[in-house]
């Protein structure tokens, strides 16, 4: 079985703040993996009738350090 949480940490800086995402996943009988990733997300896209919202999460940290993912959530749950 395969548990994964995904946590919002907000890092407070002199005069600005960041969200950082840490996806935890965990397999039974290990011990969890843990990946840092910065997230874009676009609640309104230009397809708005087409299109829910956008997201491109950049993975900052271990092996998948710099490479990014884009996301799309589609209106029609049945378009490829």
């Amino acid at each position: 079985m395969l548990i994964i949480f995904i946590v919002l940490i907000i890092i407070l800086s002199p005069g600005k703040v960041k969200d950082i995402t840490a996806l935890i996943s965990r397999s039974k009988d290990s011990k969890p993996l843990t990946l840092i990733l910065e997230r874009y997300l676009n609640n309104k896209p230009k397809s708005a009738n087409i299109i829910n919202a956008q997201d491109l999460p950049i993975f900052r940290s271990d092996k998948l350090k710099g490479a990014g993912m884009p996301i799309t959530d589609f209106k029609n749950q049945n378009k490829l």
